[in-house]
C-alpha cells in the first residue's frame, strides 16, 4: 500500500516484491485488475482481512454467533475466494507475472473458506440434514489437501 501511495505522489516507488521478470507486483498493480473496485486491491485486502481476524478472536473469546452470521461469513469468504480465483486466472493467463503478495493472499483465503465451510456444514449452520454434516466432516478432514491441490 505504501508503494502505491508513493506512486500517487509521483515519487519513485520501491516495489519490494519486484524480484524478477516473472515474480513482480508492478505489472499487476498498474493494470486495471490491480484496482478492480476503483481503489487499490491492497487497500481492499488490508480492510477485509481484519474482519476474519476480529471474528476469530471474538469466537475464541466465548460468544456464540448465530448460524445466520456463520452462513453470511462463509458466503463472504466464498466471494473472496471467487475473486482470488479470478485474479489467479488473470495473473497466470494475461499478465504472466506472479505477485508474491497476491500469492500469500491466495494461500490464506482458499484454506480459510474450505475450513470455515467444513465447520459450518458439520455444525449444522446450513441445515440439519445428515448429508450436510457428512460433507462438513469430509471438508474438515481434507481441507488442507484440497487447498494444496488448488494452489498447485
Amino acid at each position: 500500500m505504501l508503494e502505491y501511495l508513493a506512486e500517487l505522489r509521483r515519487q519513485t516507488p520501491l516495489i519490494s516484491c519486484d524480484l524478477s521478470s516473472t515474480i513482480s507486483c508492478s505489472p499487476n498493480q498498474a493494470s486495471p485488475m490491480g484496482n478492480l473496485l476503483g481503489i487499490p486491491n491492497s487497500l481492499v485486502g488490508l480492510v477485509c482481512f481484519t474482519i476474519p481476524v476480529v471474528i476469530g478472536v471474538a469466537a475464541r473469546g466465548g460468544p456464540r454467533f448465530p448460524f445466520w452470521f456463520w452462513r453470511a461469513f462463509t458466503a463472504a469468504l466464498a466471494g473472496a475466494t471467487g475473486l482470488v480465483l479470478f485474479f489467479q486466472f488473470f495473473t497466470l493467463t494475461v499478465s504472466h507475472v506472479l505477485c508474491p503478495n497476491c500469492e500469500v493472499v491466495w494461500c490464506v483465503t482458499i484454506p480459510m473458506l474450505l475450513y470455515t465451510a467444513g465447520w459450518t456444514l458439520r455444525a449444522g449452520a446450513w441445515g440439519d440434514a445428515p448429508w450436510t454434516r457428512r460433507a462438513g466432516a469430509f471438508l474438515l478432514s481434507w481441507w488442507w489437501v484440497l487447498a494444496i491441490a488448488e494452489l498447485l
